[in-house]
């Protein structure tokens, strides 16, 4: 039998990592990062595993999920506006690269925005019409760094009740994960911390 390895080029593939960077469609991006089957590949705004909380963690899941009950205004959100979301994923490098053989739309979420002031990195005054929309993801790959770190279920509890799914390990893992769900057709997203 032979085997062939499934190619989906128009879809953000991890195609090497290292030290403090990881290669999404032969293009190197570095730091924290969004990455999503379709989309720009975006900068996450997040120090580390240590400033996570539940509204970043929350915010991954996209403005449906962040919804305010009726009545309130969540913080940082000018009121009337809604609440923004977060996504990410599309661009290459190959020094020291650890290649990788792997190479839909129900509700909708917007990309993040680096350096505004949303605990997701989305500017507080978001709008469906600021960005393109991304599908909602089903399940978030939290690439810790280095090591495996789980995140306090106080963290993770709203995106559970939200129905999304938060899977924690090593950006290594993380990035394998990643290729293994896209190449399924899984509305995946992976919120990785650097290595190094």
């Amino acid at each position: 039998m032979k085997l062939h390895a499934d190619r989906h080029d128009d879809l953000n593939a991890i195609t090497a990592y290292g030290e403090g960077w990881v290669e999404v469609s032969g293009i190197r991006h570095g730091g924290a990062l969004l990455i999503r089957p379709e989309g720009p590949v975006l900068p996450w705004d997040v120090a580390g595993f240590e400033a996570l909380t539940p509204d970043i963690l929350l915010a991954l899941g996209g403005p449906t999920v962040l919804a305010p009950a009726a009545g309130t205004v969540p913080a940082g959100t000018a009121a009337g506006t809604a609440a923004p979301p977060v996504q990410a994923a599309p661009p290459p490098m190959r020094t020291g690269a650890t290649p990788l053989q792997t190479d839909t739309t129900p509700e909708t979420v917007l990309p993040p925005q680096a350096g505004h002031d949303h605990p997701g990195g989305l500017p507080a005054n978001a709008t469906s019409g600021d960005a393109p929309a991304f599908p909602r993801p089903e399940v978030i790959l939290l690439g810790t760094g280095n090591r495996l770190q789980f995140p306090h279920p106080r963290l993770t509890r709203p995106l559970q009740q939200a129905g999304i799914g938060l899977e924690a390990m090593d950006t290594v893992a993380a990035c394998r994960t990643y290729n293994i769900l896209m190449a399924e057709g899984r509305q995946v997203l992976a919120a990785l911390l650097p290595t190094g």
